[in-house]
């Protein structure tokens, strides 16, 4: 650093300094007298050529001596003149490139043409824990479900009948409303069906109680006969009880009142391992706001799917395999009118 400073203060000094005296002589009065003659050298710059003979040509030896600037000095000015010029001119360009703004082509509409505008997408907030129950408060209300309940409630909606193809669209069309995506999918299920030719039939001894509509579907076929004997819900616990008041239930016709905190399944299967022939199931008006008239219909497939196809779906061409599911039952299961049951209980 300190060098290129030194070569700056160098050159001003020249371009300043362009011309200057380099050395003179001094002569005594008497000019003849050459033994009194003296003569002094004064140096004003270090770029005088220390080489340089002290007089020149053509000049007498006593007076003094001009000497202009060497060539060289003047060709490093101009030299440092124009790289001056060229690094303005370099900084320049470099400035009109990089700030100039690029050309941009006119834009042309067509007035024919619409111009659509986007619109942003609205985020919709996610909805908290209090607005999901307040929700829930709004829509399933008493009202709501008794609506629900009155539109599915036919007299007649057998598993595969005209009124259960209703039923079924009427629950589509529900869940379309809903704004839902349902779908509709065919299974070949082997479901028992009542025979109209040859109707199921309660007895007391020669009486008939009644030919019920209702059934029990997969339920175990035949003819079954014994005590009657009531058991409640057919809960363990009902059966506990009546075992503590030692009652017999080994080949007795039970009377079971249906729940809805056991399936009928259940029910079948609880009574069956104490040896009953034969079970009856029937509505109670004290559980249910029915008429005494209403039919109970059911499965007592102590299980899911299709019993006969025990873990493979029921498609169409589905080649059943000889076994059965286990959930089958091995006793009589028919539902009774609440009608029924009060003449067998009284």
């Amino acid at each position: 650093m300190a060098a290129i400073i030194n070569q700056a203060r160098s050159a001003l000094s020249k371009m300043f300094n362009s011309e200057r005296y380099s050395h003179f002589t001094l002569q005594s009065d008497e000019e003849g007298d050459e033994g009194s003659q003296v003569e002094v050298e004064v140096r004003l710059s270090d770029d005088v050529d220390d080489h340089a003979p002290s007089e020149q040509m053509g000049q007498p030896r006593g007076s003094p001596s001009y000497r202009p600037r060497p060539q060289q000095n003047n060709r490093k000015v101009c030299y440092l003149a124009l790289g001056t010029l060229f690094i303005f001119i370099i900084g320049y360009l470099i400035g009109y490139v990089s700030h100039h703004s690029p050309r941009k082509e006119p834009i042309t509409c067509d007035s024919e043409q619409e111009v659509g505008v986007a619109e942003e997408a609205v985020v919709e907030s996610s909805l908290s824990w209090n607005d999901i129950t307040s929700l829930l408060a709004q829509r399933l209300t008493p009202d709501a479900f008794n609506s629900r309940l009155s539109d599915v409630e036919q007299p007649d909606h057998v598993a595969g009948s005209s009124a259960d193809g209703i039923l079924e669209y009427h629950v589509f069309d529900s869940f379309k409303s809903l704004e839902m995506e349902p779908w509709t999918d065919i299974h070949y299920v082997q479901l028992q069906t009542a025979n109209s030719q040859k109707p199921n039939r309660v007895m007391i001894g020669q009486e008939e109680v009644g030919q019920p509509k209702g059934y029990l579907a997969y339920s175990a076929t035949g003819k079954a006969q014994g005590k009657a004997v009531y058991g409640n819900y057919g809960s363990q616990e009902d059966l506990m009880l009546l075992q503590t008041l030692k009652v017999e239930l080994n080949g007795t016709v039970i009377l079971l009142r249906a729940t809805g905190q056991i399936s009928l399944a259940q029910q079948v299967a609880n009574v069956a391992a104490l040896g009953v022939s034969a079970v009856l199931i029937y509505l109670d008006p004290k559980d249910y706001k029915f008429q005494p008239t209403t039919e109970l219909y059911g499965h007592v497939h102590l299980g899911s799917g299709d019993p006969f196809t025990p873990g493979f779906p029921s498609f169409n061409h589905t080649q059943f395999p000889p076994t059965q599911s286990s959930g089958l039952p091995t006793v009589l299961a028919q539902s009774i009118t609440a009608a029924s049951a009060a003449k067998i209980l009284t």
